[in-house]
């Protein structure tokens, strides 16, 4: 399958100010854009607009925080943080 097995990790964002039109599945590809790899994602889960995607190495999140803190998705700049 292109989205591969979910699993969790300690290396773990919060990503805040998430459109509602974004899955977990845009979440994924989103970070993996940015060339790091994602072992898990959430959207909407708990609150709404508000997603968790966990890396598998704190070394892959680092990366993901610093590419896409302050992007705007969907015309909405999102906060991505630990």
């Amino acid at each position: 399958e292109r989205y591969g097995p979910t699993y969790h990790t300690e290396h773990r964002v919060r990503i805040e100010n998430l459109s509602t039109r974004y899955s977990w599945q845009d979440l994924k590809d989103i970070f993996r854009e940015v060339g790091v790899t994602v072992t898990f994602a959430a959207a909407h889960d708990k609150r709404s607009n508000e997603g968790v995607v966990e890396f598998v190495s704190r070394e892959d999140m680092k990366r993901a925080i610093a590419k896409v803190d302050g992007k705007e998705l969907n015309g909405r700049r999102v906060k991505v943080y630990e």
